[in-house]
């Protein structure tokens, strides 16, 4: 009961990834796909391939990824719906990954499509997995405003709540990467 509520509480408190070199150790510093808001049901999963080819799932206490490496994407869905996978960085600058439809998600655990790989520009990042139970196109995300929300996170790269900005998703999941 108490490794549940332990994970339970990891996966309600969205936590930061830190980037970049002198900064903290695997130990220091942890990594989450913790929703920020949601229902549960979905959890978005971020994979991070170095050039020399080590693969890594970002996880609490893990290893962290450097500038350069691949990052890649898995869905956790208990049910049926739709997804799509943005990078925001501080600058304001949206970058759908995947395309500009979301896709089709089983039940299941499964990849999606996208990717990106890490620059070495400092500042923070973010990277959203948006699930929806009806089908949804860039076009929401773009009328939702999403860079507005970017300007908003604190020095300690915490971006407010965007379930606000994203009425139609029942869920929203959002790694945070300080670099």
């Amino acid at each position: 009961a108490i490794i549940a509520l332990a994970a339970a509480l990891v996966a309600v408190v969205g936590v930061s990834l830190m980037v970049g070199q002198g900064g903290p150790t695997n130990e220091e510093a942890a990594v989450s796909g913790a929703s920020v808001s949601g229902s549960g049901t979905d959890r978005l999963l971020v994979h991070a391939t170095s050039a020399a080819g080590e693969a890594t799932t970002l996880a609490a206490g893990g290893a962290l990824p450097a500038p350069g490496d691949a990052l890649t994407f898995e869905h956790a869905s208990q049910i049926q719906g739709y997804a799509m996978v943005v990078e925001l960085d501080a600058r304001g600058a949206i970058r759908v990954l995947g395309g500009d439809q979301a896709e089709g998600i089983g039940a299941a655990r499964a990849p999606l499509a996208g990717t990106t790989k890490l620059d070495a520009e400092g500042g923070c990042a973010w990277i959203v997995g948006v699930f929806a139970n009806a089908p949804f196109d860039r076009a929401r995300l773009d009328a939702a405003h999403l860079a507005e929300a970017t300007s908003a996170a604190g020095a300690d790269c915490a971006l407010p709540d965007l379930r606000g900005r994203l009425g139609f998703a029942r869920s929203v999941e959002v790694v945070t990467i300080r670099r």
